[in-house]
Order: C-alpha cells, then sequence, then structure tokens
C-alpha cells in the first residue's frame, strides 16, 4: 500500500441533533453539526424563484447597469464576473421583475429605483 492507513469507524453511531439557527438566513433547523439550513444548502441556480422575491446585492449591481444599458460583457468586467453568471443574475432577475426581455428589465429598474 501507499502508507495510507484506513481508519475504523464506529458501527453504532447514532447522530444526535439540536435546535439551531442557520447563520445566513437565520431560520431554525434541526442540525446535525451544519452551520446552514437545507435552503441555504442548496445552490442558488436550484432555489425557486417567484416573481417579487428580494433582489440580493449582486442582482441589484447587475440592474444600475443594465438601466445604464451596457451589454453583459460589459457586465460582467465592471463586476469581475464571468459572462455565464451574469446571464444567470439576469435570468433570475426577469423570473423576480415577471419581464421577459431586457427592455421591460430595464422599465421595472428605472421604476424601482424611483
Amino acid at each position: 500500500m501507499s502508507g495510507l492507513q484506513e481508519r475504523e469507524t464506529p458501527r453504532s453511531f447514532t447522530a444526535i441533533s439540536r435546535k439551531r439557527n442557520c447563520y445566513l438566513c437565520g431560520a431554525e433547523f434541526d442540525s446535525f453539526g451544519e452551520r446552514k439550513c437545507k435552503l441555504c444548502q442548496t445552490p442558488r441556480c436550484l432555489q425557486p424563484v417567484r416573481r417579487g422575491d428580494p433582489l440580493t446585492l449582486r442582482e441589484t449591481q447587475v440592474l444600475r447597469l443594465v438601466v445604464q444599458a451596457l451589454a453583459n460583457k460589459e457586465i460582467a468586467y465592471e463586476l469581475h464576473l464571468s459572462e455565464s453568471a451574469v446571464k444567470g443574475h439576469l435570468s433570475r432577475l426577469f423570473a423576480k421583475a415577471g419581464v421577459r426581455g431586457r427592455g421591460g428589465l430595464m422599465l421595472w429598474g428605472l421604476r424601482v429605483a424611483e
């Protein structure tokens, strides 16, 4: 073998849960040692988005640049993101704003900013 030793694990391991608050969202959940609740552990791209959900800080930054009529590549450069990350933020913004296109998002962003 390469010098690695196999560790024996106890056969009758029982996990003890306790109530804990998620350090990201503050929700109370049964913890088996985790610090985040199940929703916060789920990747953002898999979490459901509904119209009217609050915007994240990054989505607000992207929206401000969309309102200034910047292209995806320019937004990516300004925020030090990849172009595909910008597209992901835009799709979440479209869902939250309830619009289909960039023009509708610009108008919605102007109304929200007022």
